[in-house]
C-alpha cells in the first residue's frame, strides 16, 4: 500500500476554523436575522433564503476585497492597519461595525492561542493595546495567510461562516428545525463560489453595500425590545 503524504494537507485545519465549536464569539451573532424576523421581512422559507443571499452577497461586496488584500500583505503590518481603518470607516451600520470587531478580536485571540502563532504577536499586542481596531475580515484574512490556506479557499471559509451562523440562528429562533436548516444551508453553499468570484477583484477602496435594505435591518437591531442575539 502506497504512503500518504499529508504534509501539505490543511483539510482538518480548515475544518477546525469553520466548526462552530471554534470559540470566536460567533453564537452570539445573528447577522441580523433576529431583526429580519422580527420585522416580518422573514416570513417563510423563500423570504429566508432570499434574506441569507443578501446578506452573502454583502459580505462579498463588502469583506472579501479585504479578506483577500489582508491576506495578500500578511508581513506587511503598516497595510494591515490602513486595510483595519479603512474598513472601519466603511462600516457605516453601527451594529454590523461593533460585531465585526467583536469577532475579529476573538478570532485573532483564540487562532494565536489555538495554533501557536508567533507571526501574529505583533498585530495582537496592537489589539490588547487597543491600537487598532481589528476587524474580522483583516484577521480572517491574515489567520488564513499564516496558516498557508490558499487564498480563494479562505475567502470561500469566510462567506461559509456567514452562511453557517445565519442558518444557526434562524434555528435558535425556533423558526425552522434543525434539518431543515441544514438542508437549508446545502441548499444555498452552490452562491458561495459565484459570489466569491464577482468579488474576487474588487479593490477594499471599491467595497460597497450590495443589499441596502438587508443593512437597514441589521442597523434597527439595537431598537427592538426584546433580543436573543448580540447583532
Amino acid at each position: 500500500m502506497n504512503e500518504i503524504n499529508i504534509e501539505n494537507d490543511n483539510l482538518c485545519t480548515i475544518l477546525q476554523l469553520c466548526d462552530s465549536a471554534f470559540p470566536t464569539g460567533g453564537f452570539s451573532h445573528s447577522m441580523g436575522t433576529e431583526a429580519a424576523t422580527q420585522h416580518q421581512f422573514i416570513s417563510d422559507y423563500e423570504s429566508l433564503k432570499t434574506f441569507i443571499l443578501s446578506c452573502l452577497e454583502n459580505a462579498g461586496s463588502s469583506c472579501i476585497p479585504f479578506v483577500k488584500v489582508a491576506y495578500e500583505n500578511v508581513d506587511n503590518l503598516q497595510k494591515l492597519i490602513y486595510l483595519d481603518s479603512l474598513h472601519n470607516s466603511s462600516l457605516l451600520n453601527h451594529v454590523s461595525h461593533r460585531a465585526s470587531k467583536q469577532q475579529g478580536k476573538s478570532f485573532l485571540t483564540t487562532s494565536y492561542e489555538v495554533f501557536q502563532l508567533p507571526q501574529i504577536k505583533e498585530l495582537k499586542d496592537l489589539v490588547d493595546n487597543e491600537k487598532i481596531y481589528c476587524h474580522l475580515p483583516i484577521v480572517f484574512g491574515v489567520v488564513g495567510a499564516t496558516l498557508k490556506i490558499p487564498a480563494v479557499k479562505v475567502g470561500e471559509m469566510f462567506l461559509f461562516n456567514c452562511l453557517r451562523t445565519i442558518t444557526a440562528s434562524i434555528v435558535r429562533l425556533g423558526k425552522i428545525g434543525t434539518i431543515q436548516a441544514q438542508h437549508l444551508q446545502f441548499e444555498m453553499q452552490h452562491t458561495l463560489y459565484n459570489i466569491l468570484s464577482r468579488h474576487w477583484n474588487l479593490k477594499p477602496e471599491e467595497s460597497y453595500i450590495s443589499c441596502p435594505l438587508t443593512e437597514v435591518l441589521q442597523n434597527s437591531h439595537d431598537t427592538m425590545f426584546s433580543k436573543l442575539f448580540f447583532s
